[in-house]
């Protein structure tokens, strides 16, 4: 016991000298790299990230911007069950936002449902969103 309490006692104190001489290479100016990785343009301009998430683009090593995505029809998903005057609702709200289908939105019935839910029936809520 009294071993393992003195190893940790070593360990604690190393580590709050490498704390105090991390500060001190702070004050002195030393580590500007740190305080950029922290500043979002900084990061930006190391690239930092850059190749979070390659797997899903077809060409990791392009600088493309962020990926667009765009539903190309009804994604054939199943219509959840339907509360009471809901179908009545969906209809008035697909009418609606039929139009949206051209710019790539989801229009699709069970995305509809959830937006109707989200805002507690009300259609014009819904289409807003």
């Amino acid at each position: 016991v009294v071993a393992l309490l003195t190893a940790l006692a070593a360990v604690a104190l190393a580590l709050l000298r490498w704390r105090a001489a991390a500060r001190g290479r702070e004050a002195a100016g030393g580590s500007q790299e740190s305080n950029e990785a922290s500043d979002a343009s900084g990061v930006r301009a190391r690239q930092l990230g850059a190749w979070k998430y390659c797997g899903l683009r077809s060409d990791p090593s392009a600088h493309a911007g962020p990926p667009r995505y765009i539903c190309s029809g009804d994604p054939g998903l199943q219509e959840p069950p339907l509360r009471t005057g809901e179908r009545e609702q969906l209809d008035a709200l697909q009418a609606r936002v039929r139009d949206l289908a051209a710019q790539g939105k989801r229009v699709d019935r069970p995305t509809l449902v959830r937006y109707l839910r989200a805002r507690g029936g009300c259609v014009a809520k819904a289409e807003a969103m």
